[in-house]
């Protein structure tokens, strides 16, 4: 608009028209591509839940903290407590917070 020599409220008006259409036929292709794969496909820490972790500190109902692959997370237990040592499962993940359970075996080799 402004290469044809038009006013600055016709730009304005040009800049929102073009920004609409692209949203309205851009952001549905462009979706299209961001959700390519197989939909089981886990990322993120979907990917965490059914982990075997090491429990580095007892866990209770209310803290304690474990070992998730290399990173260290704060987690909450759903049975009881957990002893330093035992093996767990990751149930869940609830904000920045892991909830386990036992797993079969509990001694750690």
């Amino acid at each position: 608009a402004d290469f044809a020599g038009a006013d600055l409220w016709l730009q304005i008006v040009v800049f929102c028209v073009v920004s609409l259409l692209m949203i309205v036929f851009v952001r549905p292709v462009t979706l299209k591509h961001l959700h390519k794969g197989p939909p089981e496909q886990r990322t993120n820490i979907d990917r965490l839940i059914g982990e075997s972790a090491l429990v580095l500190e007892a866990v209770t109902a209310t803290g304690g903290r474990v070992k998730i692959g290399g990173d260290i997370w704060s987690a909450r237990s759903q049975s009881g407590l957990l002893p330093e040592g035992q093996r767990v499962i990751v149930s869940a993940i609830e904000g920045a917070t892991a909830v386990v359970s036992p797993q079969a075996e509990t001694a750690v080799q």
